[in-house]
């Protein structure tokens, strides 16, 4: 009781001074957090389960082969007790970790499984991003990608404290840190590349390489605070401003090492998602997960760099430059933008969960139910007003959470000229990537 009083006294300050200096908002964030909202079970053409892909966090598209690239970590028992994106630090259930690159074929709906080689150690699956490997030639017409993921690893040093029974108050449990595959278009195995690190990546959750180097990349923050009440508050008090993105950049072909980091964002609330914008431009998309928020921007030369490291002020770091922020009344997870090559219904695809005020008690339950919710939004180039809609909605019944969300044209010549997409759908604690044929 006493712990509890003291959460409810850490949390009247911060609500009670939103609720009642900023009444809107404060209305807004029991929405966002789905209080009072009745989960629906949407009913939808086609539905396909996709074997094998259990535990997967994220997704990524990637255009140029059609083909969707996910991580899983497979075992919900891992999931469940170490995954220090939710707080969990129970080292028991690593044991059953075992992570899976999954590539995921659309026009098939087959999806078929890589092996990692050349990498060591526990792999905790989280946000991914896939791109291009331009230099790849081999006059063969085989093409070869950079598979970007974030890896949630626990600390040596807390490991250690555990063996010996010694205490771990106030130390760090995560060493998290981003690994770098490079796979063949079609082959069976991907290589690991390397390993990056930095004191800077303390929460990632996600991360995008910019243009189509691993060497240049963002990563985002998603807490201040690892564990307890004041990483509660930071959920709960849309005013908890404390995360940010990071600018991390390595050398070229080196295998460890040779990291410089830098701030790409000023901070901002449960700094989240990341995904890369239109084809062709710098623009750039960052969730504020809680607090339902889709920051747009452009990647640009950070002018204002005071980083001392001669390293970063020599290449050049690089700073996110927001245009504006649109809301949805959910919290969103993984931003991915569609770009339509039938016609103009170009938008972006924000999934999450439509009630997140229950994920604190059913998170660790095996039979855990987590309702999802997926938008659309699009903006009219015209007006610059913003439509917003549901386009798929679980009452946990298909799907367990949703955290990634990718959209997949159909040829109208398929659909006797209506506009429809297969939408895929997965979630942190999932047990399958789910396909669902939608109308756009």
């Amino acid at each position: 009781m006493a712990r509890a009083a003291l959460l409810v006294g850490l949390l009247s300050v911060p609500l009670g001074y939103v609720a009642t200096n900023y009444g809107p908002g404060f209305t807004r964030g029991l929405t966002v957090f789905g209080i009072g909202r009745t989960p629906v079970a949407g009913v939808y053409e086609s539905v396909v389960t996709l074997e094998e892909t259990g535990i997967c966090e994220d997704l990524a598209y990637h255009a140029e082969t059609g083909l969707i690239f996910t991580l899983c970590e497979q075992s919900l028992e891992s999931r469940l007790s170490w995954f220090p994106p939710l707080a969990r630090f129970d080292t028991d259930g690593l044991e059953k970790s075992e992570a899976g690159l999954f590539v995921i074929d659309p026009k098939t709906q087959k999806t078929d499984r890589v092996n990692l080689v050349l990498f060591k150690g526990r792999f905790v699956t989280h946000g991914i991003d896939v791109v291009t490997d331009t230099t790849w030639d081999k006059g063969d017409g085989s093409k070869a990608v950079y598979i970007i993921a974030v890896n949630h690893l626990p600390s040596p040093h807390y490991l250690s404290a555990l063996a010996k029974n010694a205490s771990t108050e106030g130390m760090n449990k995560a060493r998290s840190q981003i690994e770098v595959f490079h796979y063949i278009i079609g082959s069976s195995v991907a290589r690991h590349f390397r390993s990056v690190w930095d004191p800077s990546i303390v929460t990632p959750n996600d991360v995008v390489a910019l243009g189509s180097s691993p060497d240049d990349l963002l990563v985002t923050n998603d807490h201040f605070h690892r564990e307890g009440y004041l990483r509660q508050v930071e959920d709960l008090w849309f005013g908890a401003e404390w995360t940010s993105t990071v600018h991390i950049q390595t050398v070229p072909g080196q295998d460890v090492g040779g990291v410089t980091a830098s701030l790409a964002t000023g901070k901002l609330h449960n700094n989240n998602g990341i995904g890369h914008g239109r084809p062709g431009t710098s623009e750039v998309a960052i969730t504020s997960c809680a607090s339902g928020r889709l920051r747009l921007g452009n990647v640009v030369k950070n002018t204002t760099d005071t980083t001392t490291a001669a390293a970063t002020k020599r290449r050049g770091s690089k700073m996110v430059e927001f245009t504006e922020v649109v809301e949805f009344d959910s919290v969103i997870d993984n931003p991915s933008y569609f770009s339509d090559p039938y016609g103009d219904l170009s938008g972006w695809v924000l999934p999450g969960l439509s009630r997140a005020a229950d994920l604190a008690k059913t998170f660790g339950k095996p039979d855990g139910v987590d309702p999802s919710i997926v938008w659309f939004a699009r903006k009219d180039p015209a007006t610059g007003t913003w439509s917003k809609k549901v386009i798929f909605e679980d009452d946990g019944s298909r799907i367990r959470s949703a955290s990634a969300a990718v959209l997949v044209a159909i040829d109208p010549k398929e659909e006797g000229g209506k506009r429809k997409a297969w939408l895929y759908v997965t979630g942190f604690v999932s047990s399958h990537v789910i396909a669902v044929k939608v109308d756009l």
